[in-house]
């Protein structure tokens, strides 16, 4: 209690938000070869408990020239110059998975970050919210590997 206040609590997360993870390393782009530099991140997500979700919807937000390289990419939704979204099966429960994806990008991509989001989802496609939303988002450093 402060000032007469009563004590503020953030509210108990519902049995039915799970609990998800996303983790990822740096975005290490080779040199230069035809002007581009290429690279890959590995992205981890982990559901940790509760309701389990379907899906998870990863967004990632990419500075601009930033372009998906090569075929292994799952299908992409949204605006891909400012954001790649991908839909992506929920691993199970207290179980970590890793994808990798590969960028493309102009030499001056160097410096930069990716903005890592994810959402779990129903399996119509309503996002649920989590039970601890700071585990739910990232910036990922880009670098380039000299």
């Amino acid at each position: 209690m402060r000032g007469g206040e009563p004590a503020r609590h953030a509210p108990a997360p519902s049995a039915s938000a799970p609990e998800t993870t996303v983790a990822a390393g740096d975005l290490a782009l080779d040199p230069a070869v035809d002007g581009f530099l290429h690279g890959t991140v590995a992205v981890k997500f982990t559901y940790v408990r509760d309701a389990r979700p379907v899906r998870i919807a990863l967004s990632i937000t990419h500075p601009p020239g930033l372009e998906r390289d090569g075929t292994a990419w799952p299908p992409v939704r949204g605006d891909a110059h400012t954001a790649y979204i991908v839909d992506l099966a929920a691993p199970p429960a207290r179980t970590m998975v890793s994808y990798t994806f590969a960028f493309k990008g102009p030499a001056t991509t160097d410096g930069r970050s990716l903005q890592l989001d994810i959402t779990a989802l129903r399996a119509d496609g309503v996002g649920l919210s989590g039970a601890n939303p700071f585990d739910n988002s990232i910036a990922v450093a880009i670098r380039t590997v000299q």
